[in-house]
């Protein structure tokens, strides 16, 4: 399948990664746009394909999920067995791991290539883990606090290990129940908290503006009331994956008294209800575990801090690790009562229910094959979604049905008419109908909704280049480039008018810059070639 979403600036218009000497500056703050081990995998899958065949990139994110999904059999396996050794815990830790890795709702991360920091930061957690599980000296040195610390330079969601070893440690470890045992458990697990914090406060200002909302929501009491229900339909869409859409038209619920809020809310209350009642019973700390899992992991996306969409497939990937263990091991302990007489159904059932998210994650993979079918599906099932239109409107453009394009965006400023990109786009639109005055109006309009971001004076630019205003091409080349020096395509095009101009210092200047980000930049290479020759 083809690139989507933050692929396009975190992968194709990002040409830190296409060069591996610039893999320091991935950790020193040197390249926007994404994390430091996320950049470090792409820059390698770069290197080891044919450039921005998205071929390989796919390849690495199924490896990874195959090594996320090792992992799972082993720490499943061990939870099950803390909580009743048997025989057939093997099978039931093969399942568990089988069905989180094929879930169809867990497509929408594979399939993002820019989302691989869900899965590297997932596998830190659980490698912690095993490393807590397997290996007292590394426990003892607190070692095991080092896949958190790698996952963690993918996501920062990485540092949830630290709660979530305190419920471990609070359900599994007798020795913790013992007197003292709130000092015990903080002892224990006051490492990791202070380690995550720091990891946290470094990492995270860390992260490009462009992760910024131009449309979310503002208020956090808002976001958190909303995300209740999200909760519930997270839970939902375990059991019953249907529906799957890669970009919601939710919005944060508008009243306090939306009978939606007291749906979550309720939810919420019997999913903690349930985690109090089988943390006192032993044989069900598994259940207990996975489901504290399950709502811890929502914590960094679905709280209090507001992001740009207010719900998400992709950010279930984390919080379906617990709920893969609990569901598992609850059904397990309804069927084991009548063992020999249900062996067969249940085992039938199993099955029957990965044949199930294996049809669906197949049926589903073709919706991701390209922008278009992506957006078109978006459209059916968000249609009051302004990005979804948008989006799909610019495939429209691309394939020549500019008039198409231009309903698309026009529908798309109903619902989303602070939009900067859609600003962005309806100028390059009505441009290509002809409507000049229209389309610079559209252009202005976006550097108003914010002058910060690089692709409103980059687009602006170019059509001032194609209307010959020069001078005012290069003013915007020129704030493209203090905010995002490595765009290269308006390295290009700045070139070409320092060429045309004559201008060799300023071109030369401009050369050495591109190709210190990247020492293959044909354009550069070109120009560079040209500065060889006498001067007038």
């Amino acid at each position: 399948n083809s690139f989507h979403f933050d692929d396009f600036h975190v992968i194709q218009n990002n040409i830190y990664i296409r060069s591996l000497r610039n893999i320091p500056l991935f950790f020193m703050g040197g390249e926007r746009g994404s994390r430091p081990l996320v950049s470090l995998t792409l820059a390698i899958d770069y290197a080891l394909g044919t450039g921005l065949d998205p071929w390989p990139f796919h390849v690495t994110q199924f490896i990874l999920m195959v090594i996320l999904g090792v992992m799972l059999f082993f720490f499943y396996r061990h939870v099950m067995d803390l909580g009743k050794p048997s025989p057939w815990n093997r099978y039931l830790s093969l399942f568990a791991s089988l069905l989180y890795c094929i879930h169809t709702a867990n497509t929408e991360t594979l399939n993002i290539i820019s989302a691989r920091s869900e899965l590297l930061s997932t596998i830190g957690i659980i490698g912690a883990f095993l490393l807590y599980f397997w290996a007292p000296v590394v426990r003892r040195f607190r070692l095991y606090l080092i896949p958190m610390i790698i996952g963690a330079f993918a996501k920062s969601p990485a540092v949830m290990f630290a709660p979530l070893l305190f419920v471990y440690l609070l359900l599994f470890e007798k020795r913790v129940t013992q007197k003292g045992k709130l000092m015990q458990l903080l002892k224990a697990t006051g490492p990791a908290f202070a380690v995550g914090a720091i990891l946290f406060l470094f990492l995270e200002p860390a992260f490009s503006p462009e992760y910024a909302t131009v449309y979310g929501p503002d208020s956090r009491v808002d976001y958190l009331l909303t995300q209740f229900f999200v909760w519930f339909h997270y839970f939902r869409l375990f059991f019953l994956p249907i529906g799957l859409t890669a970009d919601t038209d939710w919005t944060v619920f508008s009243h306090w008294h939306d009978t939606r809020i007291f749906a979550g809310i309720f939810f919420v209350a019997v999913l903690l209800r349930f985690i109090w009642i089988y943390s006192k019973r032993p044989n069900m700390y598994p259940v207990a575990f996975g489901l504290g899992w399950f709502l811890l992991a929502l914590l960094p996306a679905s709280s209090i801090f507001p992001l740009a969409e207010v719900a998400n497939e992709h950010r279930i990937l984390f919080p379906y690790v617990g709920l893969s263990l609990a569901v598992t091991w609850w059904i397990f302990s309804k069927v084991r009562k009548w063992e020999r007489a249900t062996a067969p159904a249940a085992w039938a059932l199993a099955l029957l229910i990965l044949l199930g998210h294996l049809l669906g994650t197949f049926e589903r993979n073709k919706v991701w094959k390209n922008e278009e079918t992506l957006w078109l599906d978006v459209t059916q099932k968000s249609p009051a979604n302004g990005r979804a239109l948008m989006n799909y409107g610019l495939t429209q453009m691309e394939a020549g049905n500019t008039e198409k394009a231009r309903e698309y965006f026009e529908k798309a400023l109903l619902y989303a008419p602070n939009y900067y990109y859609l600003e962005i786009n309806l100028g390059v639109v009505y441009s290509s109908l002809g409507d000049f005055a229209k389309g610079e109006t559209h252009f202005q309009r976006a550097l108003q909704l914010d002058p910060s971001l690089p692709g409103g004076h980059h687009r602006y630019a170019v059509w001032l280049e194609k209307q010959g205003r020069i001078d005012d091409s290069i003013f915007h080349l020129v704030k493209t480039l203090e905010i995002a020096p490595g765009n290269d395509n308006a390295q290009a095009l700045l070139m070409k008018i320092y060429s045309k101009r004559g201008d060799r210092e300023k071109l030369k200047a401009l050369v050495q810059q591109a190709l210190s980000i990247w020492p293959e930049n044909p354009t550069a290479l070109s120009y560079a070639k040209e500065l060889e020759k006498p001067g007038p």
